[in-house]
This record gives C-alpha cells, sequence and structure tokens, in this order.
C-alpha cells in the first residue's frame, strides 16, 4: 500500500501520534544526503534530552489506512531509523523504497519502543 507525506499543517496531530514499533534502519546516512533524498524534513528535534544525544530528523508518512510510518535520522550516528504506529507494517516495502539507495535491514521482528 502506498505511503504518503503528512501535511505539514498537521504537525501538531502529527507529534502526539505514538510510534511504538521499530522495524530496521540504513547506517551510514549523511544529514544533506537523506535531505536532499528526502525534502526538508517534517521535524528537526535539537533537544539532546529527548533523543539518543544529538539532533533527529523526522519524516512523517502515512497510507491509506491512516497507518504512521516514519523515518528518523539521528544524525550524530548516521541511522536512519523506521518506525511505525502498527506493528504490523502494511507499508514496509514502500518505506524501505524511500530509503533507497542506501541499505535498509529489516529486524527479524519488530521491537517496541
Amino acid at each position: 500500500m502506498p505511503v504518503h507525506p503528512v501535511a505539514k499543517g498537521a504537525a501538531e496531530e502529527v507529534l502526539k501520534r505514538p510510534l511504538l514499533w521499530l522495524h530496521g534502519w540504513a547506517r551510514g546516512v549523511e544529514r544533506d544526503a537523506l535531505r536532499a533524498h528526502l525534502g526538508t524534513p517534517f521535524y528537526v528535534e535539537t533537544d539532546s534530552h529527548r533523543t539518543f544525544g544529538g539532533d533527529e530528523d523526522w519524516w512523517f508518512y502515512e497510507d491509506d489506512t491512516g497507518e504512521m510510518v516514519a523515518v528518523c535520522l539521528r544524525v550524530p550516528y548516521g541511522d536512519a531509523v523506521l518506525y511505525s504506529s502498527s506493528e504490523l507494517l502494511n507499508g514496509m516495502p514502500e518505506l524501505v523504497a524511500l530509503l533507497s539507495p542506501w541499505t535498509v535491514e529489516i529486524f527479524e521482528k519488530p521491537y517496541a519502543r
């Protein structure tokens, strides 16, 4: 099922929705390269007390059923992490395609955040 970027006008609603599942990641991703590839992040977290340390760039997407998926770039580590609102992710191929040409490692099972 295709995923679509979430409109910036929905920022308050989107940032309140839980992304409880971590599905995989691409490693060795540079901030400038991912921004050139995906565009301007939907949200940038700069408070290192709320992150894994350092900035995080976030891009949010939704599928036709309303399932939320996201790409989070943990800037200091170069990890582009795939999150979702559902343990069973219907849009995984499309989400992985968003990170092409980087190699995406999909975990054997999703991890609860």
